[in-house]
């Protein structure tokens, strides 16, 4: 755990972004993997706190623009216009642009969302 630290630290990565990345991936191995994946809901919002400002690597910050975000099992929500709401987990997997989070979603931006 040690060198890969040290390599994330020399990259000038992050802890919010590298804990995202962990989390997001992870989601994604299982669900490939047909296995359950859930943590606290707060881990998701930590999630989405970093991502709703971030335009590297995951493109976030476009995606979202011009949109209200509800997680629906948090006291979460952030932007302004039509709205998509969700559980949080599955905010996370949207707004990271997973496409099979974006099925799961309500609300009258989700068109939109879904162009993007």
């Amino acid at each position: 755990m040690y060198v890969v630290m040290q390599h994330i630290r020399e990259r000038g990565l992050k802890l919010p972004g590298v804990y995202t990345e962990l989390v997001v991936h992870s989601s994604d191995i299982a669900a490939g993997a047909s296995k359950p994946f859930a943590l606290p809901v707060e881990d998701y919002i930590a999630g989405l706190d970093h991502l709703k400002n971030v335009q590297p690597v995951f493109g976030s910050k476009q995606r979202i623009a011009g949109l209200t975000l509800r997680a629906t099992d948090a006291d979460w929500t952030t932007g302004s216009g039509p709205t998509v709401e969700v559980p949080a987990q599955q905010l996370l997997l949207a707004v990271a642009g997973r496409r099979s989070a974006i099925d799961q979603l309500s609300g009258e931006g989700v068109a939109t969302l879904r162009s993007r």
